[in-house]
C-alpha cells in the first residue's frame, strides 16, 4: 500500500485582490444603491444591512462600507442611534480588516455628516473611537494618501455606487478599485 502525499493548499498570494462580490449579492447591491439615490431611505437602510451582514459573515473586505451605508441611510432617516451604531462596527470593521487607509479617507465625511445633523456629542465620540483604532495602526499606514489626478467616472458600472475619487484605491496607474463592490473600473 503506497502512501500518497496530499496535494498543498492554494495560498493567497501577496498583494492579492479579492474578487468583487457574487452576482445575488451585485444584484441586491444595485437595489440598495437605486433606493438611496432616490431618497428611500428605508428601503436603502434594510438593503444595506442585510448586504453587510452577509458580507460580514463570507470576512469580506467590503462590508465596513457597506455599514458605513446604511448608517448613512439611518441618519438621514432620523434614526440617529442606529446610524451612530453603524458607524461604529463599521469603524471596527475596518480595524479588524486592517483597513487603515480607507479609515484616514472616509474621517471628514462621517464626522461633518454628524455635524450638519446636530449630532456634535456623537461625533466627539466617534473621533475618540477613530483614534484609538487610527493609533493601534501599523507605522508604515500613517496618513491619508496622496490625492490622484486620475478621472473616474461618477457612477460604478457594476453595482451602481457612487465614487468618490479621494476613497479610491488606485492600481496599475489608471484603474481604481469600488469600494462597494470591489470592481475594476478604468479611468476615463
Amino acid at each position: 500500500m503506497r502512501f500518497r502525499r496530499r496535494p498543498p493548499r492554494w495560498r493567497r498570494p501577496i498583494g492579492f485582490r479579492p474578487r468583487p462580490i457574487r452576482r445575488a449579492l451585485l444584484q441586491k447591491l444595485r437595489k440598495a444603491h437605486r433606493s438611496f439615490d432616490s431618497g428611500r431611505w428605508e428601503d436603502a437602510a434594510v438593503h444595506f444591512e442585510n448586504i453587510a451582514l452577509a458580507l460580514e459573515r463570507r470576512r469580506l473586505p467590503q462590508a465596513p462600507q457597506m455599514f458605513v451605508r446604511a448608517g448613512q441611510a439611518r441618519l438621514a432617516l432620523g434614526d440617529h442611534t442606529s446610524g451612530v451604531a453603524h458607524l461604529a462596527h463599521a469603524i471596527t470593521l475596518f480595524a479588524q480588516y486592517s483597513q487603515h487607509q480607507r479609515l484616514h479617507q472616509i474621517r471628514p465625511r462621517l464626522l461633518q455628516s454628524l455635524r450638519d445633523l446636530g449630532l456634535e456629542r456623537e461625533a466627539i465620540e466617534l473621533d475618540q473611537r477613530l483614534h484609538t483604532v487610527l493609533d493601534q495602526q501599523p507605522a508604515e499606514v500613517s496618513g491619508p494618501p496622496p490625492r490622484s489626478h486620475i478621472k473616474f467616472p461618477p457612477k460604478c458600472f457594476s453595482c451602481g455606487g457612487t465614487l468618490r475619487q479621494d476613497e479610491m484605491e488606485i492600481i496599475e496607474g489608471r484603474a481604481g478599485v469600488c469600494v462597494y463592490c470591489g470592481s475594476i473600473i478604468h479611468a476615463e
